[in-house]
């Protein structure tokens, strides 16, 4: 699979969590292509949250949006969970990609995580759905990568 690569706008510093600082006071805007895909992550902080918005192809636009938080475990309060919450709009497949990568985020920093995802292909195939989330796995990677690093 090519990767045309990545391009990382700016580094990001904001709130702490548990896990150290928080890299993102500026917004952060990353893009991944591969052939005629062409997918960017954009997310910033909003006071201790992060908005991230995941968007591309030929018709960008909003087609789900996933809210995730991290808790105590209402079993086990020693252990942590998450919540996900996602609403879509009647006819768009993004609520899995924008679910999935809320999650992610959250599980993973610890911050309260909103994204919302709309990414529209003319006649896509599967395998080019595939990459789609290939490229959406990638963006959120150095996402996560980023705010972790501090």
């Amino acid at each position: 699979m090519r990767n045309e690569g990545p391009a990382v706008d700016k580094a990001m510093t904001g709130p702490s969590t548990e896990q150290g600082n928080v890299a993102m006071a500026e917004p952060v805007n990353i893009s991944k292509c591969e052939g005629r895909i062409d997918i960017h992550l954009s997310g910033c902080f909003i006071g201790d949250d992060l908005q991230v918005s995941i968007f591309g192809g030929d018709r960008p636009h909003i087609g789900a949006v996933a809210v995730s938080y991290r808790h105590p475990s209402l079993k086990d309060r020693e252990i942590d969970d998450v919540t996900t919450s996602v609403l879509a709009i009647t006819g768009h497949k993004e609520d899995v990609l924008a679910r999935n990568a809320a999650h992610r985020i959250a599980a993973e920093t610890g911050l309260t995580t909103s994204v919302n995802c709309g990414i529209h292909l003319e006649q896509i195939s599967e395998d080019e759905i595939l990459i789609v989330m290939d490229l959406v796995e990638q963006l959120v990677d150095e996402l996560i990568a980023l705010i972790k690093a501090g």
